[in-house]
């Protein structure tokens, strides 16, 4: 088990994620508006912390009176880090935010091993409240929100074929974005197709939606399936033209 305690406002639209993938660990604010963060301690009784893979806000993130958590630190690192603990905070009130949506890593440092059960408490002023922490497997998150769904998709559509530059949609790490990686996406835990949008794939893209069948549900064609169809209606255009 795990606790991740912070002191800021809004709290309770802080999230405290661990992704079962690599290990990696990330605050997030869900919220429609900045949320002011001040500190926090994670505690681990299972010495599930790795510290060398720990990036502490402090020295990478927090810049002093901007209200923002960026470059130039205004934070420091509470005691000696060690597989059980680790805690941090600013040295004045309210000198950290994080925009709606904004997320920060905290770097590669759960033994996955150990992980248990995580339970988060967010402490505001003299008030703590505890908010949901969540495991989740991001192996599919290509646009970096903590979260599956078409937006990562359209990452990949958009990428596809990259070899270089452009890999986030690299879902296998192979080095090139392509169906493997799709399949990565539309096998993901995360992914639910029944709140998805209806999304029409234009022309016969590969690869891409096609509407929602009635009730909501979206159906999402093998890219295999879908150049299947486009060699198909290419061959029917070819008869008609004789």
């Amino acid at each position: 088990m795990a606790w991740l305690l912070a002191a800021c406002s809004q709290a309770e639209t802080i999230e405290f994620v661990v992704d079962r993938v690599d290990g990696g660990v990330f605050i997030k604010n869900s919220g429609a508006t900045p949320s002011i963060i001040d500190g926090y301690t994670i505690f681990s009784p299972s010495d599930a912390l790795i510290i060398s893979g720990w990036t502490p806000i402090a020295g990478n993130y927090d810049a002093s009176g901007d209200q923002s958590v960026d470059s130039t630190s205004d934070w420091f690192v509470i005691g000696t880090p060690t597989a059980t603990t680790v805690s941090e905070a600013s040295l004045t009130e309210e000198s950290g935010s994080l925009d709606p949506g904004q997320v920060v890593s905290l770097g590669l440092f759960f033994d996955l091993a150990k992980l248990e059960g995580l339970a988060v408490t967010v402490s505001a002023g003299n008030q703590t409240i505890v908010v949901a922490g969540d495991y989740r497997n991001l192996q599919a998150d290509y646009n970096g929100d903590l979260v599956v769904d078409h937006g990562d998709y359209d990452v990949f559509q958009m990428t596809y074929g990259s070899t270089g530059a452009g890999l986030a949609a690299d879902g296998n790490g192979d080095g090139v974005v392509d169906a493997a990686d799709y399949t990565v996406w539309r096998d993901s835990p995360e992914l639910s197709l029944a709140s998805m949008p209806a999304i029409t794939a234009p022309g016969l893209s590969l690869p891409g939606f096609v509407e929602a069948a009635p009730g909501g549900v979206v159906t999402i064609p093998e890219p295999a399936a879908v150049l299947l169809a486009a060699q198909l209606l290419a061959c029917c255009l070819r008869r008609r033209a004789r």
